[in-house]
């Protein structure tokens, strides 16, 4: 039986029955699920995703036995008493490496709490496509991708790598499943001319982050395939880890 993917362009549209025998993918270019994937590379042992700042504020407090770094942001910008925000370039391996993060973000955090009834949760970016897709073509699941949007509408940039992801699907074998995954797969291929990270500051998303100063987050957004490791959302208590697997398949 051939395998399916779709798109929820913005979280409003997911389907938590549809999730139930799926594997979903989570995406937030700009930029938690790229600040998650470079801090999982950088040594971070584990994120834990929050649905709100002040609950991760409450959690990193509750957990300060142990190694703990609070970090995200708010409308952009890091929450006063956090350890770092949510731009990839601050999670070096030298602030990161052996840490559990707590985070919470305007978009990215809800949206991986959302996708909680798939049969498994994959974090995805442009630093990790080649290894999700390749990952995902072996898995064995149909697909749901999940785009993080803009408080709870589309964005540019997710819609975008949906469509990348969608591509690299179909080669591997997938079939169409809606209307969600043909926009974005229409986007990435009508986009394809056209540089990425000059594409990552097209959007809404982009364009706000010029706004506040974070250009360097877009550029580090842009980095095609740099790291190969599949995060993954583990349950109980929720948490992104690096699955063993690498690139290869979970089941």
């Amino acid at each position: 039986m051939l395998q399916e993917v779709d798109v929820y362009l913005q979280p409003g549209q997911v389907d938590p029955l549809a999730l139930e025998s799926a594997t979903a993918v989570v995406v937030d270019v700009l930029r938690a699920t790229t600040t998650m994937c470079q801090a999982l590379a950088n040594g971070a042992s584990a994120i834990v995703p929050c649905g709100s700042v002040e609950e991760a504020a409450l959690l990193g407090r509750a957990m300060s036995g142990e190694r703990v770094l609070v970090c995200g942001e708010r409308d952009g910008l890091k929450p006063a008493g956090y350890d770092l925000g949510n731009a990839p370039g601050e999670f070096s391996a030298a602030r990161v490496r052996g840490n559990i993060l707590v985070m919470a973000t305007t978009n990215g955090t809800p949206a991986i709490l959302r996708s909680r009834p798939a049969l498994k949760t994959v974090i995805a970016s442009f630093l990790n496509l080649k290894a999700v897709v390749d990952a995902l073509v072996n898995g064995g699941t149909d697909v749901r991708i999940i785009c993080a949007g803009e408080k709870g509408g589309p964005s540019w940039e997710d819609s975008l790598l949906a469509g990348h992801l969608v591509a690299g699907l179909v080669a591997g074998g997938f079939t169409i499943g809606g209307d969600g995954a043909r926009i974005a797969l229409g986007l990435a291929v009508g986009t394809q001319s056209v540089g990425l990270a000059e594409l990552l500051r097209k959007g809404d998303g982009g364009q706000r982050l010029l706004r506040q100063g974070f250009e360097n987050d877009i550029d580090h957004a842009a980095r095609l395939d740099s790291v190969r490791l599949v995060p993954v959302l583990r349950s109980d208590p929720a948490r992104v880890e690096v699955d063993p697997g690498g690139g290869g398949a979970w089941i």
